[in-house]
């Protein structure tokens, strides 16, 4: 039976009961959100022209649905939908911001919606964001004011505005393309290691909760030289290729630090493709409402001897999902 998700019924409401239970350490998690990928964009959802053999692991240990459905079938609404567990409609980021449009100036998300990051650092998290953020660039919509301690990418859609930042500071006017996932990579895995530095110290460490939004298929987009005609569908396929290739770096980064058997991966894309060749078997496209606009892929990777036991018994997404009001019982609980 496949299960079609509510929008309530967000990416991490299944992990809240670890997180809020008594005498267990809580997981670290990471998001992993894409843009603009395909529901047929990686080899376990049927891709034959890219080999994404690192998140196919994910799927293979994991959890993995084939019904799920993200909030919008474009990019600002379906942000705002993952990041506040609320309809674009009622969270006010109902249509994607364009800075360049008079019109859009003032659309950002709303400081006063109570999101995923503000709710993770209720529990004790360190937070950070890596990636495209396209959720209103006015100082009070911004990341800082949304429950992210650390912020790292090129936050707005590329066609409008290229920089990159590092936390505040612009370190590239223009984004270096085909350098973006050589750089995400590096800072997440710098991330994972000086997030657990206090532990190998001997000290207490807080666990973390990563948002890494990808800009990538989204154009404009350059492979890097080592995966430049590596996969039989252009550039196009050459990004996924290197995405994966940073994934299973990051998954290793996990490993060598000692924390990916307490460690939750998540990985979706915030709406469909641009073509409907990637979004097969669905028909429809990124902006219109039908299947292939909002279908998604939707997997998760929890390591561990119970953990991993009881992922893998539901892993074809066969069961009910706990949705975000838990996360309200459980910072009312503390």
């Amino acid at each position: 039976m496949k299960l079609l998700f509510k929008i309530k019924l967000l990416v991490l409401g299944f992990l809240l009961a670890a997180v809020c239970s008594a005498g267990v350490d809580k997981p670290n998690v990471i998001f992993i959100l894409m843009d603009d990928m395909g529901y047929s964009d990686v080899s376990c959802y049927g891709a034959t022209k890219v080999s994404t053999p690192h998140i196919d692991r994910m799927a293979a240990e994991g959890m993995q649905f084939t019904d799920f459905h993200t909030g919008a079938s474009i990019c600002s609404p379906s942000r705002a939908a993952f990041m506040t567990g609320a309809y674009p409609q009622r969270n006010g980021l109902y249509m994607g911001i364009n800075p360049k449009r008079e019109a859009h100036w003032f659309l950002g998300l709303n400081p006063d919606e109570i999101t995923i990051p503000e709710q993770f650092k209720q529990q004790g998290y360190t937070t950070a964001m890596v990636g495209k953020w396209h959720l209103g660039m006015q100082e009070p919509f911004l990341y800082w004011n949304q429950g992210f301690d650390h912020y790292y990418g090129a936050p707005e859609n590329m066609g409008n505005d290229k920089r990159f930042y590092d936390e505040r500071e612009v370190v590239y006017k223009n984004t270096p393309l085909a350098k973006l996932t050589e750089l995400y990579t590096a800072r997440m895995v710098k991330h994972i290691e000086d997030f657990t530095r206090s532990a190998r110290s001997g000290q207490e460490a807080s666990p973390f909760f990563i948002y890494f939004a990808h800009n990538y298929p989204h154009t404009p987009y350059q492979a890097g030289p080592k995966f430049r005609g590596s996969s039989k569908d252009g550039t196009r396929g050459d990004i996924i290729q290197e995405v994966d290739w940073g994934i299973g770096e990051i998954l290793k980064a996990l490993e060598d630090n000692g924390i990916l058997e307490n460690t939750l991966v998540i990985f979706s894309s915030d709406n469909g493709p641009v073509a409907e060749q990637y979004a097969q078997p669905y028909s429809g496209t990124k902006f219109v409402s039908i299947e292939g606009g909002a279908s998604r892929a939707f997997y998760s990777l929890l390591e561990g001897p119970d953990s991993a036991r009881s992922f893998r018994r539901a892993r074809a997404g066969n069961g009910p999902v706990p949705d975000l009001e838990r996360v309200d019982r459980c910072s009312a609980a503390q």
